[in-house]
């Protein structure tokens, strides 16, 4: 019992150290994936762009399995694509709709376009949609861009 000894008070310390500073990072990095990129448009958060964003969309049946839609952009942003969300009964899926041209994806403000668009998947059917326009933004501290839905604009179209 005599021979026996416990820790030097400097390892202690040492591994205390080495303890607190794992669990920061652990701490951390679990933080850091509440935060997303700041995505930004004209220098600016792009919530702020979705402010700006109005658009009419009118529908009508071709008379095959796809419907045509006349987008319309009455705002001074630029819409990348658009988001519509279908609903039937309680459900409801959404997917992403382009409007194809020879400059890309982009319905440029002032401008209308005619796209057709499928009621394909499971909900062939809808009795609803919403149509979401979605902006492109740049990735603040990066050189990429990326796409922002403004859900706060979307239009409801009973069908």
């Amino acid at each position: 019992m005599k021979f026996k000894r416990g820790l030097s008070p400097i390892v202690a310390t040492a591994l205390l150290i080495v303890l607190v500073f794992v669990l920061a990072m652990i701490i951390f990095i679990w933080a850091r994936s509440f935060i997303g990129e700041q995505i930004e448009k004209f220098g600016e958060p792009v919530d702020r762009a979705c402010d700006r964003v109005n658009f009419e969309v009118d529908f009508f049946d071709d008379g095959s399995s796809y419907d045509q839609g006349e987008f319309v952009n009455l705002g001074d942003v630029p819409i990348y694509n658009f988001e519509i969300k279908k609903i039937s009964g309680g459900n409801s899926e959404t997917e992403s709709f382009s409007i194809l041209d020879d400059g890309g994806f982009i319905l440029d403000a002032g401008s209308s376009k005619t796209g057709s668009f499928d009621f394909g998947g499971d909900i062939s059917d809808p009795e609803e949609i919403i149509i979401y326009p979605r902006i492109l933004g740049g990735v603040k501290g990066k050189k990429t861009s990326q796409a922002y839905t403004c859900l706060d604009k979307g239009i409801r179209k009973q069908l």
